[in-house]
């Protein structure tokens, strides 16, 4: 992620699959939209998301947590307000327990990494392993000597260095040495609309810290419960090239 514009929208999808005209929770035959606080004319049931409402604290960690992060990453937390509102208790009480459930299929999705096996074959310029296929595999990273490939949606699309999966199996482009593949399957949990983990987008974890019910604070007829999240994300940060040196006498001293 670049920005917190990215952050947002993220959380947006936790809570809710996006769509042409919004974000939405769908439960049976209850939609619910998800807005910034105060966008949208107000609707019920509804969420109301407020961000950063504690601002962003920089942290640091003693341990590697962003093995597979690309780039370099300025790791942030930061707290948001979550709103449901609704005219009914018992909706309301069905909203808040599935956007629990979705935060935690996001957060501790179950997987199993898989190694080189023989069934990986030549076939010009890429490899093909059939025992993989789109129907029973849900892959969430692919690394060839610890360098993440690019997913794609079609075969014609495949660069070096990229994945595709159908129901023909995997294929792999690559120079790299193939015996080193690892591949990460998702077998229980969710991922984002472009096939993406929390992880891979940046997100090291999403809690719930605190949930208060606040009706008294609304009109008679409405419901409101409140939640709030604390998130830990990195932002890239790509270097940048520094100025070209020119004869430097190796050994030499100042002064």
């Amino acid at each position: 992620m670049k920005n917190k514009n990215e952050v947002i929208y993220t959380i947006r999808e936790v809570l809710g699959d996006e769509e042409p005209n919004g974000f939405f929770l769908n439960i049976d035959d209850i939609k619910v939209p998800n807005y910034l606080y105060k966008d949208e004319q107000t609707q019920y049931p509804e969420i109301r998301i407020s961000p950063f409402i504690s601002g962003t604290k920089r942290l640091s960690f003693d341990y590697p947590i962003c093995k597979l992060w690309k780039n370099i990453k300025t790791i942030f937390k930061s707290d948001f307000q979550i709103d449901i509102y609704s005219k009914s208790v018992p909706e309301l009480n069905k909203i808040y327990q599935e956007v629990r459930n979705r935060i935690n299929d996001f957060v501790n999705m179950d997987t199993i990494i898989y190694s080189y096996n023989d069934d990986f074959k030549k076939n010009d310029n890429y490899y093909l392993n059939n025992i993989y296929d789109n129907t029973y595999f849900h892959i969430g990273w692919i690394t060839i000597e610890n360098i993440i490939l690019k997913p794609v949606l079609n075969i014609d699309e495949l660069t070096n260095n990229s994945w595709f999966i159908n129901h023909d199996g995997l294929y792999i482009q690559t120079d790299l040495d193939i015996t080193t593949i690892q591949v990460m399957s998702i077998y229980n949990g969710r991922v984002l609309s472009n096939n993406d983990t929390l992880y891979n987008r940046g997100f090291y974890n999403i809690q719930i810290t605190n949930v208060q019910e606040l009706s008294e604070l609304e009109d008679n007829e409405v419901e409101r419960l409140m939640i709030e999240i604390a998130i830990i994300y990195g932002l890239d940060n790509e270097r940048k090239n520094g100025p070209l040196i020119e004869h430097i006498d190796i050994g030499a001293k100042n002064g």
